[in-house]
């Protein structure tokens, strides 16, 4: 996964990535969650997600579906943060 990348191809994929993740056969099926370090997602206005290789090492890749779960910075009242 790439955060805020716009101008991501195939050509320059190769370079290193925000998020690197590898499936569970759960987490492909969606059985199971994926859960990201929330410190590279912040501020996020583009994600690019490149698949590199497949669950069964086939030649064609389908996604169905992606579910992203978030909490947009707009409702953030940042008057109610407090320090540590």
């Amino acid at each position: 996964m790439f955060v805020n990348k716009p101008n991501l191809s195939f050509d320059n994929c190769g370079k290193k990535a925000t998020e690197t993740v590898s499936l569970t056969a759960e987490q492909a099926t969606g059985e199971d969650k994926i859960e990201l370090d929330f410190t590279q997602f912040q501020n996020v206005r583009v994600i690019s997600i490149f698949v590199d290789d497949n669950q069964a090492g086939g030649d064609v890749t389908n996604v169905s579906k992606i579910i992203v779960n978030g909490h947009p910075v707009h409702t953030t009242n940042m008057s109610e943060l407090k320090k540590c």
